[in-house]
């Protein structure tokens, strides 16, 4: 198992890539404390892991409130005597909107779930994991941060701001040994792309594989599979970087 014994914990695992994540982590191994501001949901996919044999403990988080993100981070190192991966996934994205139309509403969600997360988390988790060895952070950004596109300018601000994040953070951790690396999807099959395109259809499904030079849009399993590399000693030398899972998309 590739990461037998590890304790990790994952943001936005409710659903969507956040639960592909902690499922894969839990299959290799790792104990995993599954995160959301959807408490139901988070108990849902630990209880699916005890089920198929694996250990998870459900904790309900609000990533853009300090208190919740402390609250979990202290929980889950509690429930499993240490940790040593952090897994940034909530993320939420926006309709496609012109970047005069964006709603502030909108940008102060977006940027506070995307970005003011990571500050939280951050704060709250590195100091618990500079208390153990061979720790890792992976981020979940996008390829809208490497290349952005228009009518999702604000999102593609936020997840630049991610990928940015991510490198500058695995500088100033490499003297401690936490790498930390980001992840940046192509569209990928979850609730996510389909309200970004106000639902799914036929059309919509086959317009969007067509856009990928291997045929198919992401899917959440794709994604999980990265996280569990990034996450493992087999990256043991990895950090600082951004592991496009694009199917493609970038090469065009």
């Amino acid at each position: 198992m590739r990461l037998l014994n590890k304790r990790a914990i994952v943001t936005g695992a409710g659903s969507g890539i956040g639960a592909a994540i902690s499922c894969h982590f839990a299959k290799q191994g790792a104990k995993v404390a599954v995160v959301d501001i959807n408490l139901e949901k988070a108990e849902v996919v630990a209880n699916k892991i005890c089920v198929d044999g694996g250990e998870a403990v459900p904790f309900y988080a609000d990533v853009s409130n300090s208190d919740d993100v402390a609250n979990a981070f202290a929980g889950a190192e509690m429930a499993f005597s240490g940790l040593e991966i952090i897994v940034n996934c909530a993320g939420i994205n926006q309709k496609l909107t012109a970047c005069t139309e964006v709603s502030e509403e909108t940008f102060d969600r977006m940027f506070n779930v995307n970005v003011k997360s990571l500050y939280f988390t951050t704060l709250h988790g590195v100091p618990i994991l500079a208390k153990y060895e061979r720790c890792a952070i992976v981020n979940i950004g996008s390829v809208g941060g490497i290349r952005p596109r228009a009518g999702m300018a604000w999102y593609g601000a936020s997840k630049a701001a991610v990928n940015a994040y991510s490198a500058a953070l695995a500088l100033e951790l490499a003297p401690q040994r936490i790498r930390v690396n980001s992840i940046a999807p192509v569209r990928t099959d979850t609730p996510m792309v389909w309200y970004m395109v106000d639902g799914e259809t036929v059309e919509k499904r086959a317009k969007m594989d067509s856009e990928i030079p291997l045929g198919r849009i992401g899917h959440v399993d794709d994604i999980a599979q990265a996280a569990v590399y990034l996450a493992s000693d087999e990256a043991s030398f990895v950090t600082g970087q951004t592991l496009a899972v694009d199917g493609g998309r970038l090469l065009l």
